[in-house]
């Protein structure tokens, strides 16, 4: 049970969580805190050890990594400044996609790689379409399962309450 809890993507998932709450409450960061988080994840990169140091069977290299994203994502999230700029259309679609590409990406990764090595394609050009796919395919996917489920449930979860 402790290592599923500790495993650092969830740790990551449940800070995003988190923060994604403050964001909703209106909590801002004042320009200071987040020139603090930033520095937080700069240092942490420029610590991480290289070596594979393994304690209670977690890669403690992982750790520091989800440390910096942590930090990253809420710096950028809750900064102040950044809260009062228009977010592009395109931009906001790929984050209300996120949730189908982390869910998704694999079929598509796993796709492309079928598709590649049939083809015979470099490694630049298989990276280059397991991306393509699984952006595309994360839209479509949000588009047409994710966001009518959401619409859905949102409205039978108003009823019962």
């Amino acid at each position: 049970m402790l290592f599923y809890w500790s495993n650092p993507i969830i740790l990551q998932f449940i800070a995003g969580m988190c923060i994604a709450r403050l964001y909703i409450t209106g909590f801002r960061l004042p320009y200071w805190g987040s020139v603090f988080l930033i520095t937080v994840a700069i240092g942490v990169f420029f610590l991480i050890e290289y070596k594979s140091r393994l304690i209670f069977g977690i890669d403690i290299r992982r750790i520091p990594c989800a440390i910096i994203a942590i930090c990253l994502v809420a710096a950028f999230v809750l900064c102040q400044r950044i809260s009062i700029l228009k977010m592009p259309k395109f931009i906001k679609l790929l984050g209300d996609a996120s949730y189908s590409f982390y869910l998704a990406h694999p079929f598509f990764i796993g796709a492309a790689a079928v598709t590649s090595g049939f083809i015979g394609l470099s490694a630049v050009m298989h990276f280059t379409l397991s991306f393509l796919l699984c952006v595309i395919g994360s839209i479509i996917a949000y588009s047409v399962i994710e966001k009518p489920m959401m619409g859905y449930f949102k409205g039978r979860n108003e009823k019962a309450l």
